[in-house]
């Protein structure tokens, strides 16, 4: 047998490879109806024909950055700031090469939980392609 397809795009080449050529064989009533809504569904889809949108209430996602700030001695009050100043600091810490997840760290619940959603995100779009989670 051929070996697996690695990415939706080498699926969807091989759609319009056919499409092709049953357009040139006369079979474009074959490659319209099946092929084209095949096709359609990949370009949108990939491989998964959905995608995961990760989510989360807005006071735990602050509770959750809050604390990574803090441990990471980057800013022991982030909750009290205003808006325009969490922006910017999330806009500098997203430029920053470490990480603010320490290792040895024991965080709460609630952070190790929010940690270990990311890692598992990371970990299926590393195996299954970034289309698979695009949004948080």
């Amino acid at each position: 047998p051929a070996p697996a397809y690695t990415s939706a795009e080498e699926l969807r080449a091989d759609i319009q490879i056919v499409t092709d050529s049953l357009a040139a064989h006369h079979g474009e009533a074959l490659a319209d109806a099946r092929l084209a809504s095949l096709a359609r569904a990949i370009d949108v889809f990939g491989f998964h024909l959905s995608s995961i949108d990760l989510r989360q209430v807005s006071d735990v996602h602050e509770a959750t950055v809050a604390e990574l700030l803090k441990v990471a001695g980057v800013e022991g009050a982030y909750a009290a700031l205003s808006e325009a100043d969490k922006r910017t600091l999330l806009l500098r810490e997203l430029q920053q090469p470490r990480l603010l997840t320490l290792p040895f760290h024991a965080y709460s619940e609630q952070t190790t939980q929010e940690i270990d959603i990311f890692r598992a995100a990371r970990e299926v779009r590393a195996r299954y392609g970034n289309r698979i989670v695009r949004n948080y």
